[in-house]
């Protein structure tokens, strides 16, 4: 028993030695401050996301969005949170197309 406690130990240290730590975006960095939209390239100008989407702060509504690739989103503050995490990570942002029209991008 006491070696099968000792194994589990070592498994769960391995896999939270292993385990990736998600970046968050840094608000400071909005111009003005965390108070600040953030302006974010759109296929038609931009639009503006709050810190809060950024972090992820995000309700549940399903009102769904497009990146000019093609990829959807449930809403807009979940692609505001995409935006943050690649900022966050150093990769490109997506670029906004619009609302989700007939279930296609």
């Amino acid at each position: 028993m006491k070696y099968i406690f000792l194994l589990c130990l070592l498994v769960c240290g391995v896999y939270a030695s292993n385990a990736v730590q998600e970046k968050v975006y840094d608000c400071n960095n909005i111009p003005g401050g965390p108070k600040s939209n953030l302006f974010v390239k759109a296929a038609s100008g931009v639009v503006e996301c709050r810190c809060q989407q950024l972090l992820g702060g995000c309700k549940r509504n399903y009102a769904p969005v497009c990146d000019v690739t093609g990829e959807s989103y449930s809403n807009f503050c979940t692609f505001c949170h995409t935006v943050g995490k690649n900022l966050a990570n150093g990769t490109p942002p997506p670029v906004y197309k619009g609302s989700q029209e007939n279930e296609e991008c």
